[in-house]
């Protein structure tokens, strides 16, 4: 080797050792590019990055002098012959007078891996278009300089991976806003612990008359009174709470606030969503926008929702042996997110039907419904052993069939829920006749309901789960009560902590003539 070959060996290695005080990758191989040639001359040059995402070795215009200005890319993909060598058996290639050159016109070839112990991260490329081979110390010195060359390209690769994440974390912030935005209901984030608003929606701007300039000069705790215990980070109440928030002009409003927890890794971060009442009273016109709702949760939340999902399973896919654990915790969190929201959007969904307007009553067998609803949760009876045990002598009843077969079956989930930890659970479901109603029961051997809380269990959004990843959207028994309320009958609840659970519910034996028959 030459004085000169020396020099630019001295000097590539410099260029290699001090590579992390360079900001940009994209600029080492610029500096690289002249002393490669230096040593090992060539008429085109090129570095290759491998991209798993597209199967591909990939030399893009970011790193290279292209052979020609009007493309952007030159790919080897993982189909051809070459990737064998490069990427299984990690070998230099050096080829002449190919049928297909990677570039038109060349006749000599040199293909060297860049390798690490667990993978080849790309691959350098010499070609010449003189009749001139490739000699073997040019080969060493080429396979030298890869060498000196992987750690720039690992960093490059973790870049662009980094970058790439971070479009699709972007994506993700994108589509939770718009979600956050398409709830019917005022919602903000919360940083409980700070005091600090991290995010609202349109409905809380719009409810509370403030601008988004003013709402994040704001504490939560100057917007939402409530007691002392739902700021605290280590003291949330396990159900809705009852709130006082200010609008703009100071004036207080009544409502019920439930919470839900963003991320387990920030178990303090909170999502809390302000509701009233919107049930209609019994004897009152259901609510005039109760389809409106309907339309609003089917279009403009299941939309962005849907997308959601799609984006957590491609990242899933196409990213997901690249991303650190604490990412692979997020999206996991993401995915199981989107599944409750789901069913919080299928029950809101029936919820809203119910206020949709007159249904038809016919008269039906409640051992026929009831057949349903166990036909219905055959899965989930069938994971483990539980004694059912049925009333034979149900009566016949008048009511909306459908409507009392999604009772009995929310009942029945219900009671298997609280049986889980139970060695031999049980449900029994029977009926007994009281004056002028019969009164049906569901009864379990579960972990039972305490005092404080059977008044709150058909209240909308209440949840007794203490365990956070297996919370229930809190709408089937208030979807229970709704059904039981519009056939003019009661429900309640009795238990007893540790022993089990009774929830009766009453029905007419003799609908009045004034409600709705089918066919009439």
């Amino acid at each position: 080797m030459s004085h000169t070959d020396y020099e630019n060996i001295d000097r590539f290695y410099a260029l290699a050792a001090n590579a992390s005080l360079i900001s940009d990758p994209a600029e080492i191989f610029r500096q690289a590019r002249p002393l490669l040639l230096g040593m090992i001359p060539a008429d085109y040059f090129l570095i290759f990055f491998n991209d798993k995402l597209r199967e591909c070795l990939s030399a893009s215009f970011a790193y290279n002098i292209l052979p020609l200005p009007t493309i952007e890319e030159v790919t080897i993909p993982y189909q051809d012959l070459l990737i064998s060598d490069l990427l299984i058996s990690r070998q230099t290639v050096s080829r002449q007078d190919h049928i297909d050159p990677l570039v038109l016109d060349v006749s000599q070839e040199l293909f060297v891996p860049l390798i690490t112990p667990e993978e080849v991260p790309g691959a350098l490329y010499f070609a010449r278009m003189t009749e001139e081979p490739f000699s073997a110390e040019e080969i060493a010195l080429a396979e030298f300089c890869a060498y000196l060359l992987v750690a720039p390209m690992e960093r490059a690769h973790w870049e662009e991976r980094s970058q790439r994440s971070h479009e699709i974390l972007n994506t993700f912030r994108e589509k939770y806003l718009a979600i956050l935005d398409a709830l019917p209901y005022p919602a903000v984030v919360i940083d409980p612990a700070e005091d600090r608003l991290e995010e609202v929606n349109r409905a809380f701007l719009e409810w509370t008359g403030y601008d988004r300039r003013q709402i994040f000069m704001c504490r939560f705790s100057d917007l939402c009174r409530t007691p002392l215990a739902f700021r605290q980070t280590a003291a949330w109440p396990s159900g809705p709470e009852k709130a006082q928030v200010a609008d703009a002009k100071g004036a207080l409003h009544e409502v019920q606030a439930f919470h839900s927890w963003l991320t387990s890794r920030e178990p303090e971060k909170r999502i809390v969503t302000f509701v009233s009442d919107w049930r209609p009273a019994r004897g009152e016109e259901p609510q005039p926008d109760a389809e409106l709702l309907i339309r609003t949760l089917a279009h403009d939340l299941k939309a962005p929702l849907q997308s959601l999902k799609g984006y957590a399973t491609l990242l899933w896919e196409e990213q997901g042996y690249h991303l650190p654990a604490g990412a692979v915790t997020y999206l996991e969190r993401i995915s199981a997110n989107i599944e409750k929201m789901e069913h919080l959007i299928a029950d809101l969904l029936d919820l809203s039907r119910l206020n949709g307007g007159e249904v038809p009553f016919q008269e039906a067998d409640s051992f026929e419904i009831l057949k349903n609803a166990l036909d219905s949760l055959a899965g989930l009876i069938e994971k483990r052993p539980v004694n059912m045990i049925i009333d034979s002598t149900l009566p016949r009843i008048t009511c909306n069939s459908v409507q009392m077969t999604q009772v009995f079956t929310n009942l029945i989930s219900n009671a298997l829920k609280f049986t889980h930890g139970v060695e031999i659970p049980s449900v029994e479901v029977g009926c007994t006749a009281v004056e002028d109603d019969y009164e049906f029961y569901v009864k379990d051997n579960g972990v039972g309901i305490a005092p404080a809380d059977l008044e709150h269990i058909f209240d909308l959004f209440y949840s007794r789960d203490a365990d956070e990843k297996n919370r229930s959207t809190g709408v089937g028994l208030t979807i229970v009560r709704r059904i039981i309320e519009a056939h003019h009958g009661r429900i309640w609840a009795e238990s007893t902590p540790g022993k089990g659970t009774v929830i009766r519910f009453t029905l007419p034996q003799l609908l009045s003539r004034q409600v709705t028959f089918a066919g009439e």
